[in-house]
């Protein structure tokens, strides 16, 4: 469910959207731990629910913060060489 979260901000898509392209993207299911293509996949509202779930907890962005993390590790050093 974190992985779709992800993506999802990442792809500026809506709960619908997000659930459609799990469902029918092999990209997506891999990213998710390598899901068969046939997994059945999810409703929307558990998007919903998780969100809220996490924005009523102690840390609400702790899916993202990995991925922030990440991205600058990598991805920042090698822009900021770009400006050199």
């Amino acid at each position: 469910m974190a992985v779709v979260m992800v993506l999802q901000r990442l792809e500026g898509l809506s709960d619908r959207e997000a659930v459609e392209r799990f469902a029918f993207d092999v990209r997506w299911k891999y990213a998710a731990g390598g899901l068969d293509f046939d997994h059945p996949g999810f409703v929307h509202t558990v998007l919903v629910d998780m969100r809220a779930r996490l924005a009523a907890s102690a840390r609400p962005d702790r899916i993202f913060e990995p991925t922030v993390e990440v991205a600058a590790q990598r991805f920042l050093p090698a822009l900021l060489r770009c400006f050199e």
